[in-house]
């Protein structure tokens, strides 16, 4: 049975742990060592409070371990109901804007397999995707590093890279003026094209390269592409470039019933950009 989310056997993985020898040695004989070291330096304020932080030590490691143990069971069992093959973790090459973003980026909990069940030689690549920009210059050995989240479904689908060369639907600026998808976007040589859906339009921005067809691009923003992008409950963007379809969430999804979602919508976006791409061809012999 498929947990429901990367949290539902933290609590049976936290007492399996915590009833593991490795627990219970670290606890004893840092426990032990601590008592030792505060009566060495003759504190019994150490000797109290060394043994307590001891504790504490395990146990927020013993935590940690858990959610990650549990994690891995979730998707584990994702990508086995799924046909997916399992990865902890993967790298992809920057493919488009948002899989090359920032100073470097890894993806955990990464899967492969069919898009469409039942059309097997569509694949996919699921994963948790994250990109990390340093702060400061390259010497600056105290640099931070700041992170962003993302949930990915990536497809290779050469079919409509002559018609649509490159496509990005982004979340839309919020209501100060905060950037969202625009951090790794290069606007230069690529136009905002408008839609006439105030649904659509208040959710996100469509851009493309300046030499797309814009008939094209608007006959593959169909009114039911459209409603069904402007109501979606998870938002999903997604970036076309190069032949490789990337579909994102921001944040992490770690639940079942999102993670199908994510992959119904880029079923849906992928079956639109394959069928306009078939049909103007057919359109253009008829003319």
């Amino acid at each position: 049975m498929t947990p429901r989310n990367a949290r539902a056997t933290r609590a049976a993985r936290l007492t399996e742990l915590l009833r593991g020898r490795t627990v219970g040695y670290a606890l004893g004989l840092g426990t032990v060592a601590a008592l030792v070291g505060g009566a060495a330096v003759h504190s019994p304020l150490l000797m109290l409070a060394a043994p307590v932080a001891v504790v504490a030590l395990v146990l927020g490691l013993a935590l940690h371990a858990a959610a990650t143990r549990a994690a891995s069971d979730f998707f584990t069992a994702f990508a086995d109901g799924h046909g997916f093959v399992y990865y902890r973790d993967w790298e992809l090459p920057p493919l488009t804007p948002l899989l090359g973003a920032g100073d470097r980026r890894s993806f955990e909990h990464f899967m492969t397999g069919p898009l469409d069940p039942d059309h097997a030689a569509a694949g996919c690549a699921l994963g948790l995707y994250t990109y990390e920009e340093r702060g400061g210059t390259d010497d600056d050995a105290n640099a931070r590093w700041r992170s962003h989240h993302f949930t990915t479904c990536v497809v290779d689908m050469e079919e409509a890279i002559v018609m649509f060369p490159a496509l990005f639907l982004q979340r839309r600026r919020d209501l100060v003026g905060h950037l969202t998808e625009e951090e790794w976007l290069n606007r230069h040589g690529r136009q905002v094209v408008e839609l006439e859906s105030v649904e659509f339009g208040r959710r996100y921005e469509l851009l493309a390269d300046g030499g797309l067809d814009r008939l094209a691009l608007r006959e593959l923003f169909c009114p039911s592409f459209i409603v069904f992008l402007a109501e979606h409950p998870l938002a999903p963007s997604f970036e076309y470039r190069a032949g490789t379809l990337v579909v994102y969430v921001r944040g992490r999804l770690t639940d079942a019933g999102s993670l199908n979602l994510l992959l119904d919508a880029t079923r849906r976006i992928a079956a639109r950009l394959r069928e306009e791409a078939a049909e103007r061809p057919r359109t253009a012999l008829q003319t």
